[in-house]
């Protein structure tokens, strides 16, 4: 092999090496339970759920608004655009319940813990609420996202079909993963309205170190100058040995 070939070789090894060090996006290793019953009884050892209640010390109206558990955990409520108002209403037991403002019904909701403030862990090893829909058979869509117990990101999706216009949702974390986002939303071309989404349970999950794109850009690039280092070495010797 000359040297040109053997150069667009390496260089061309070394490109996937470093396309390789770039995070790809897993199934997650979250369940769904479509009862709160099931739910409950698949609760891992040690994760215990806490009610998410009306706080009027919070946010209660807005784009983003919040609720919050006995223990001191927030929880953020958002949409997927930003531009959606919602406003936070007392549910059953005093738990929080999430309703539009000044509509009837919205197209998605997203509980987002990463954008709750301390002592929250920006992340979830369980979460159960209720979504009530506008008619009484909607299909609707839970997606979101997750890191696996190295910090990698992670994504999941189910779908779910309410029953007399209410649907009980659970989701847990297992292996030690935790959900960092989820978002409840109708089904592209469907005509489901969500009317609201209340009666939440948290349970926060482990916090984790996620490497960041310019560590694993950086780390990319050194191994790639290395293997650069190594050839180059190479070839001098090669040379040397032949004078």
């Amino acid at each position: 092999m000359n040297t040109k070939r053997f150069m667009n070789c390496a260089v061309a090894s070394l490109g996937l090496l470093c396309f390789g060090l770039a995070p790809s996006v897993s199934r997650a290793d979250v369940q769904n339970y479509t009862t709160f019953g099931s739910f409950n009884s698949a609760l891992p050892s040690g994760v215990n759920v806490d009610n998410v209640l009306f706080n009027s010390g919070l946010t209660t109206q807005g784009t983003t608004v919040f609720g919050e558990t006995k223990s001191g955990l927030i929880l953020g409520f958002t949409s997927i655009l930003g531009n959606q108002v919602f406003v936070v209403n007392t549910g059953t037991g005093g738990q929080a319940k999430i309703n539009p403002f000044g509509t009837t019904t919205f197209a998605d909701i997203v509980v987002n813990p990463a954008i709750s403030p301390p002592p929250n862990t920006g992340s979830l090893a369980a979460i159960s609420f209720n979504v009530q829909t506008l008619n009484t058979t909607d299909t609707f869509l839970v997606s979101g996202k997750a890191l696996s117990s190295t910090g990698a990101p992670e994504t999941f999706s189910f779908t779910y079909k309410a029953s007399n216009g209410n649907q009980e949702v659970g989701l847990i974390a297992f292996n030690g993963e935790s959900i960092t986002q989820v978002t409840v939303s109708k089904l592209t071309g469907a005509l489901v309205g969500i009317n609201n989404v209340g009666e939440f349970r948290i349970a926060p999950g482990t916090p984790k170190v996620v490497p960041e794109p310019t560590t694993l850009s950086m780390a990319g690039t050194g191994i790639c100058l290395a293997s650069l280092a190594v050839y180059r070495s190479r070839q001098r010797r090669a040379k040397a040995s032949t004078i």
